[in-house]
């Protein structure tokens, strides 16, 4: 009895699927849902994601340092931004973390690692209580020297996670992942009624597949543009912002290549031998750190030869 209700059940519920309104209204309802999954951490950072990032001691909230707050402000004022939409809070992670949206109530919430300070204190909870690190070791030595970043690396940081925010690049995964979604129930609607070769949950799955991997290429597509679009804005405030940069992504590959060592299979995972993020199949969070680097090598080396950026901070 059981088999035959799962089976009229699943035959009501394929009937249902082929009126083109009700899978129209699945699709709709799939887009919304995906949509709310993937704007909720920007419509509400204050909640769902800063309470995660924050630094914490003693029980309290770590405080931003006056140097830090000046270091936010003097970059907002070289980039022609208004403060206003920020809000800042000091994260015990080693990178930026910025959430949120400039045009949202909530507005950007910006996390300012503890170690931007001119002189850092690393402590070993910065690390899983399972590793044990040495660091004493050359590999650790050179990890407490990566963390180590000058004004104008930091400055250049903070330019460049500021310009991202401008730019609202966090909003395009907000239009990508609902038009996947939209776009592979009509592809599967339309090969039903064109061409039903399959059953239809052989045909959505085959369909999803495809969409989703062209989903995760193109965010991959995204991120990489996006990362190197804000690296040229950034390099284009002057020489200060061009040798941070350097300096930044250098100091970033010497901090991977020694926690890839430092973390033994867990570093490897995470970091390849020449210092960039591991790359997914299918995305990537930016372009490789060493290209990054590259082009700031060419961008100094030319400002050395005489040759200025171009002046350019139209955001």
């Amino acid at each position: 009895m059981a088999e035959n209700g799962k089976m009229s059940f699943m035959n009501k519920f394929r009937v249902w699927l082929r009126n083109p309104r009700n899978f129209v209204v699945l699709g709709g309802s799939s887009a919304v849902f995906v949509t709310l999954v993937k704007a909720c951490p920007l419509l509400f950072p204050s909640q769902l994601y800063r309470p995660v990032m924050e630094a914490y001691k003693s029980g309290q909230k770590v405080k931003l340092g006056e140097s830090q707050i000046q270091e936010f402000e003097d970059v907002c004022r070289d980039l022609e931004v208004e403060t206003k939409p920020f809000h800042l809070f000091v994260t015990s992670r080693w990178d930026l973390k910025v959430k949120g949206l400039q045009f949202f109530p909530s507005g950007v919430h910006f996390g300012i690692p503890v170690l931007f300070v001119d002189k850092p204190e690393l402590q070993n909870s910065k690390f899983a209580a399972k590793l044990k690190v040495n660091m004493d070791s050359e590999e650790g030595k050179a990890f407490k020297d990566s963390i180590q970043l000058s004004q104008k690396a930091r400055k250049f940081a903070l330019a460049k996670e500021v310009i991202y925010s401008k730019k609202h690049y966090a909003a395009y995964p907000l239009l990508l992942a609902p038009g996947a979604v939209i776009g592979g129930f009509v592809s599967t609607f339309a090969l039903q009624v064109t061409a039903s070769i399959f059953p239809l949950y052989i045909t959505g799955f085959l369909v999803g597949s495809v969409f989703y991997v062209t989903y995760r290429y193109l965010l991959g597509v995204l991120n990489e543009r996006h990362d190197l679009k804000t690296d040229d804005i950034v390099a284009q405030l002057g020489e200060n912002y061009a040798e941070g940069g350097l300096e930044f992504y250098e100091k970033t590959l010497q901090r991977n290549k020694a926690l890839r060592k430092l973390l033994g299979s867990k570093g490897e995972a995470l970091y390849t031998y020449y210092g960039n993020d591991s790359p997914g199949v299918l995305w990537t969070k930016g372009a490789p750190i060493t290209v990054k680097r590259a082009k700031f090598q060419n961008i100094v080396q030319n400002t050395s030869a005489g040759d200025s950026p171009t002046s350019d901070k139209t955001l």
